[in-house]
């Protein structure tokens, strides 16, 4: 609840999570580095669009409704 449906506070034209919606979640956007919004660098957690841990997200919140 804390994260699904809340607007980003770094970029309001998304939601930190959009239910259903995982290409518009802005979490997505972080972890894969495609945002200039947020300075910090995820490449040490290895999240990138070609991982379990990102494929995982994304269908979490894609079947979110």
């Amino acid at each position: 609840d804390a994260i699904v449906n809340v607007p980003s506070t770094k970029d309001d034209q998304y939601k930190i999570v959009s239910p259903g919606l995982s290409d518009e979640s802005f979490i997505l956007h972080v972890l894969r580095g495609e945002t200039e919004k947020v300075h910090y660098d995820h490449t040490n957690v290895s999240f990138n669009s070609e991982t379990e841990d990102i494929n995982l997200l994304k269908t979490w919140i894609n079947n979110l409704e």
